[in-house]
């Protein structure tokens, strides 16, 4: 391999790197260990506790999840580099009101592409190949995030190889797409409600998931297998039943 792939492998380990160790060791640090103590009525699994293997399981399988990200936009690069992308470089090519556009209309495919592969990812023998490293991570914490097995990380991050041969975007459009996911998916498996109580009683915003309704999936192993939004869980009848009266009492005031 020539020393340029060498050297764009290990940059991009220690950009996106860096990029997760933001997100989740202040979360951890904060949630974790700091407010442990006065964030315990906002705890989902009141009873449980990640213990120091399960942290070690997820950090081993997070870094290892960074270089097979690394080896996919490796091959993200080479197609851009022979002009097989539709990125581009200029904002005014498409113009602002696209480059607005196209961050959630990302967000809204991203939705769809994780809710059928996570699903498909239950199938038995896909489950015991590939998804079983994420779901070992029964109480998950901020380090669950990426932890992934190697086959799952190439199909998370696919989709970046799937939307750049699709949709005209431009690099920061990308960009900002990814830091989204990445605070939303670190949000999932927090192990903390965040959201306030009258959350679901929203009209518009009752769509957005908690992070109680992921850390039900990680509890239950089967139901809300969205990221983002509940609405594919709720047309599709896998959204777990328990889900609103959970998210009640992760929610209530603090006695």
């Amino acid at each position: 391999m020539p020393q340029s792939f060498l050297e764009f492998l290990l940059a991009d380990v220690l950009l996106n790197g860096a990029i997760y160790a933001a997100f989740v060791v202040p979360a951890y640090l904060l949630c974790w260990v700091a407010c442990a103590r006065r964030l315990q009525h906002r705890r989902i699994q009141p009873h449980r506790r990640a213990h120091a293997r399960a942290i070690r399981h997820d950090i081993a399988y997070s870094l290892l999840s960074l270089v097979t990200f690394a080896v996919v936009d490796l091959a993200a690069a080479l197609l851009d580099a022979h002009g097989l992308t539709r990125l581009y470089p200029d904002i005014d090519q498409r113009g602002l009101a696209w480059f607005i556009l196209s961050v959630p209309l990302v967000i809204l495919l991203h939705d769809a592409y994780f809710y059928w592969t996570h699903r498909a990812m239950h199938h038995p023998r896909l489950y015991r190949l590939v998804h079983r490293v994420h779901h070992r991570s029964t109480d998950p914490s901020p380090f669950t995030s990426f932890a992934f097995h190697p086959l799952e990380a190439v199909v998370e991050n696919g989709f970046t190889l799937l939307v750049i041969l699709v949709l005209p975007l431009h690099f920061a459009a990308l960009l900002t797409w990814q830091l989204f996911q990445q605070l939303f998916n670190m949000i999932g498996h927090l192990g903390y409600e965040l959201y306030p109580a009258w959350w679901l009683r929203a009209p518009g915003l009752r769509w957005k998931t908690a992070s109680t309704h992921h850390n039900l999936h990680h509890q239950l192993f089967v139901g809300n297998y969205g990221l983002y939004f509940t609405w594919w869980d709720r047309w599709l009848g896998t959204e777990l039943p328990q889900y609103a009266e959970r998210f009640a009492q992760a929610t209530q005031p603090r006695p």
